[in-house]
């Protein structure tokens, strides 16, 4: 006989509560998943990075900005200006977003090369 959460091995996330003074433990499903769009994963990456990204498909091309289900950026402080867009495209972005690519892109929205550090791009977004 097996203790514990049937649901546990089907994936399923449920929340042990006690609704209504009910006597005993009741399950439901927690649906407050945090997902995003494209766009609000967008607009967190410039809040926290402070530059600009485009998410894009595996083969290049654009994905659009109203696309649901991401899951939000995860990170709340921003990466060190001595690395490269390179490193933070495999260090940050490539393991939360599996199946997506990025562009990191300066101030006039030009995609920046790999090697170029972060700091070098932060400073494209003040000058004027």
């Amino acid at each position: 006989m097996q203790f514990g959460n049937p649901n546990k091995s089907a994936g399923i996330n449920l929340c042990k509560t006690v609704l209504d003074g009910r006597a005993g433990p009741q399950f439901r499903y927690n649906w407050r998943k945090e997902m995003s769009s494209v766009a609000n994963v967008e607009r967190k990456i410039r809040r926290i990075e402070g530059f600009r990204v485009r998410i894009l498909h595996l083969r290049g091309a654009d994905v659009r900005g109203d696309r649901a289900g991401l899951p939000q950026y995860g990170y709340h402080r921003a990466a060190e200006n001595d690395i490269t867009v390179e490193s933070w495209k495999a260090t940050r972005f490539r393991p939360s977003y599996p199946g997506f690519e990025v562009d990191v892109v300066d101030r006039r929205g030009n995609s920046v090369q790999g090697n170029t550090k972060l700091e070098t791009v932060r400073t494209s977004y003040a000058k004027k």
